[in-house]
């Protein structure tokens, strides 16, 4: 029978110091959710000691027509005519492993992104009462301008009303959810609050919809939470209200109604662009204008020092002579105000490159999906969305984007550093997701070889401690072409315990580099 190795947080305010870790081991077959592991939490607590969940709220609102895993969201922005929605009072998440996963989520799935030994923690530490049992009591004063702006919200449906929807607060996608930049956010179960707010005063719901879409950290800064549909619909649809109400030619845009409802990264379209982007389909008299997300600001010494001798890789294309200024690529994109900038940015480099009529050649795989993206719906789109475009400094000299206006480097060598079919002593594994590819170079110091990291979540294993040490494979570099695979292998490797091989990750920016100066 397969057993589960589970580190469960426990802490009482008051009482302890700092949280400690019990440890406890799971028979798998007799767990089907994670609510089965809660409640084998409560049942399996030595010397008698409770283990407490979530505080008990007092049912202020119900409603027979709605339960919460309804999808109760209206996405047309007109919203039903009912009372407040029943919140589950008990928790509706916990933390494994540092991230959120709702209860009815399968322990297998949990099993098989982790492997066997799980550390199960409330939603936040920070606020933790008693083991999973949180102290939204602290989180109150955030809203009291909300409260004082908003005076016809009736007592009943105020602060106490509020704080059942408070766990979801630490439901969110977001990175370091508990740093000073997050406490600043909204959250997510607060736009859940407002949403059922909106069906109770209709006549005010775009005063509170405005209100939240125009703060700082408010509607906009959004990202979409940890599988709980009805959630992130509800969230959806107020962002679809205040667009509507302020006439977003965006809202029309098929690309951005479409993102609405994915995460908000280009890593899902991976798989899909894998193998595309021919050389032949480029003509050798085309004039490259280089791009690299990982030179803020195009100015690094390393990246100037690729573009001056570019043409050694190039060879049969020419470099566009003084080439324009771009607008850096910031990697993936957590929420719809970064997405929108990351669109007009993207843009704009596009327009450049069809103004000097050039070829805009791109390093890193990631900021090339995106621009893919950007171009495709630029195609499909009508007048108002480059009329909004110019309004931000961006115009276009032909009213159709053209089809091979972009490419990725690796995609136009001769000897692709990764293209591991061609190269002389390449290896590529049958199961790639499971065991790395390797290419040797041939033109670099041996024994100089690279495992490149072409699916996210074999970049996840290679650092997970149930694989092999990588030293032990032969590896002298890890070299990857997306920049967020850069920062999270990275910051992975810092977890690695000290004994662990630090092997020297690259980007495709330094993988060329060391070519040239072979």
């Amino acid at each position: 029978m397969n057993k589960i190795y589970v580190e469960l947080f426990r802490f009482e305010a008051g009482r302890d110091y700092l949280p400690y870790y019990q440890k406890l081991e799971v028979a798998q077959s007799s767990l089907f959710c994670l609510s089965d592991l809660l409640k084998f939490f409560q049942a399996n607590q030595a010397h008698g000691a409770d283990f407490a969940l979530e505080q008990n709220f007092a049912p202020i609102f119900t409603s027979a027509q709605e339960n919460l895993t309804q999808k109760g969201a209206c996405l047309d922005g007109d919203f039903p005519a009912s009372d407040f929605l029943g919140i589950d009072s008990q928790i509706p998440a916990f933390r494994i492993n540092g991230k959120a996963f709702f209860k009815d989520c399968a322990l297998s799935s949990v099993v098989a992104e982790f492997g066997r030994e799980l550390v199960c923690e409330p939603l936040s530490i920070k606020y933790a009462l008693k083991d999973f049992s949180l102290n939204y009591d602290a989180l109150l004063p955030k809203y009291k301008e909300f409260f004082q702006k908003f005076s016809f919200i009736e007592e009943k449906h105020a602060t106490q009303a509020l704080l059942p929807f408070l766990k979801y607060n630490f439901t969110s996608a977001q990175e370091n959810i508990e740093n000073e930049k997050c406490d600043e956010y909204l959250g997510d179960g607060f736009f859940y609050y407002v949403w059922h707010l909106c069906k109770l005063y209709k006549a005010q719901s775009h005063a509170l919809i405005e209100y939240i879409a125009t703060h700082k950290n408010g509607l906009l800064n959004f990202a979409k939470t940890a599988d709980n549909a009805p959630i992130s619909e509800a969230i959806f649809s107020l962002m679809a209200q205040y667009f509507k109400a302020k006439k977003c030619c965006f809202l029309k845009c098929c690309f951005f109604k479409k993102t609405l409802h994915l995460p908000l990264n280009e890593s899902r379209l991976l798989n899909d662009t894998l193998g595309t982007n021919p050389a032949s389909a480029y003509s050798a008299d085309s004039q490259i204008l280089l791009f690299s997300a990982y030179a803020r600001g195009l100015q690094t010494p390393q990246f100037k020092t690729l573009q001056k001798n570019a043409q050694l890789l190039l060879k049969g294309f020419k470099l566009l002579a003084n080439p324009p200024k771009l607008r850096a690529y910031k990697g993936a994109r957590q929420n719809l105000r970064d997405l929108e900038r990351a669109f007009f940015d993207m843009a704009y480099n596009l327009a450049l490159a069809q103004k000097y009529n050039a070829l805009l050649v791109f390093i890193e795989e990631d900021a090339y999906l995106w621009a893919l993206s950007v171009q495709r719906e630029l195609r499909e789109s009508d007048n108002s969305l480059f009329a909004l475009l110019e309004k931000q400094g961006v115009e276009f000299h032909a009213p159709k984007m053209q089809e091979n206006q972009i490419a990725l480097l690796d995609s136009l060598l001769e000897n692709s550093t990764l293209n591991l079919n061609a190269q002389k002593g390449a290896f590529l594994s049958a199961n790639p997701a499971t065991s790395f590819s390797f290419t040797k170079r041939a033109n670099m110091p041996a024994p100089a070889n690279f495992a490149t990291m072409q699916d996210k979540n074999l970049a996840q294993k290679c650092f997970s401690k149930q694989l092999l040490d990588l030293e032990n494979l032969g590896i002298d570099y890890i070299a990857t072409s997306s920049l967020s695979w850069l920062n999270g292998l990275k910051n992975a490797q810092k977890s690695l315990p000290q004994d662990y091989a630090k092997i020297p990750i690259i980007s495709h920016l330094e993988l060329y580099l060391r070519a040239l100066d072979s």
